[in-house]
């Protein structure tokens, strides 16, 4: 375990290139493992790599998991001890197959009915349904479930608006701000309660703001009113521009840049160091040692900087 100034002296050490590699994705993680994300850590001052996987209903690797319900279905029970319970199977199964991160649970409000099929990703199938309490009270158990035992960081996705669950959904959706905090974030309020260790933006806009640039809710909700100490990524490919940094999203997935290859083609790859290095740009590097300590401080909390995970299928012994 490291403490704040231990931490910091890290950040300190790494070079600028290094510190890029721990704000954006790469393809290709050397196991094969399949999963959603992968990062390439800092290998030169023992920083391990970071393996994200999908976890709606289950574990999604290269390697046999289990098969859950769908949300959906598990919200049907109306039984928050179940939704912990689920929880925990994915939470066990993670640290089980060697990821660190599962993109789940999905508080959003079910609003759009083509959502199940075509290009939307199956949106709702992911989410437990039309109602605001109901979503953040079977989330909030869910995260308890996966973090047990420190074995898993939860992600609370997608904030928040759209329930398509893609880029389709890209649109601009208009809401009061009623209708904001009354229905759409409410499920939020309540699962971030729980001390989750990480979220997630959307693809689309809430009137005419882009979700990742939201700082009355990246900063003035999550972080300063519901207590959010974790990080914040973007939905797969709904980050636009490396100045997204400047307003509070830590990290950039998947990202554009192969496996150890540097990082030359993500946003917060070499456009992020061209616009730290441009006086003329709102993006300092202190921006990006933040997000970096966000995401470092988060991995700490959860014995990840010294726990490293190789991603393989999950031994018989521990079925």
């Amino acid at each position: 375990m490291y403490d704040s100034k231990a931490i910091y002296s890290l950040i300190k050490k790494m070079t600028l290139d290094e510190k890029l590699l721990l704000v954006h994705g790469q393809y290709e993680d050397p196991y094969r493992a399949n999963q959603a994300g992968f990062l390439y850590g800092c290998p030169r001052l023992g920083i391990p790599p970071i393996f994200i996987a999908d976890g709606e209903s289950g574990i999604n690797i290269s390697w046999e998991t289990t098969a859950l319900p769908s949300k959906v279905a598990l919200a049907a029970t109306f039984d928050i001890s179940m939704a912990q319970a689920y929880g925990q199977v994915i939470g066990q199964e993670a640290k089980e197959s060697g990821m660190h991160v599962v993109l789940t649970p999905r508080v959003n409000i079910v609003r759009d009915y083509v959502a199940p099929v075509g290009k939307s990703n199956g949106g709702n199938y992911q989410t437990y349904g039309e109602d605001p309490l109901l979503n953040g009270l079977m989330g909030a158990s869910e995260i308890r479930g996966i973090q047990q035992n420190k074995n898993a960081i939860a992600n609370l996705k997608q904030m928040f608006g759209s329930s398509t669950g893609t880029a389709q959904g890209a649109g601009n959706c208009i809401i009061d701000e009623q209708t904001i905090h009354e229905i759409y974030l409410r499920a939020f309020e309540i699962a971030f309660k729980e001390h989750v260790g990480s979220c997630m933006t959307n693809y689309n806009q809430v009137n005419g703001i882009w979700t990742y640039k939201y700082r009355d809710l990246t900063q003035t909700l999550c972080r300063d009113r519901w207590g959010f100490k974790g990080f914040i990524v973007d939905d797969w490919y709904c980050l636009y521009e490396p100045e997204a940094i400047h307003g509070g999203v830590t990290l950039e997935m998947p990202g554009e840049d192969a496996y150890n290859q540097g990082s030359r083609y993500s946003w917060y790859g070499e456009k992020l160091k061209s616009s730290i290095l441009n006086a003329t740009s709102p993006v300092t590097e202190e921006d990006l040692d933040a997000a970096v300590y966000m995401l470092l401080k988060t991995l700490n909390d959860f014995d990840m900087l010294s726990d490293h995970r190789i991603p393989g299928p999950i031994s018989e012994k521990t079925k």
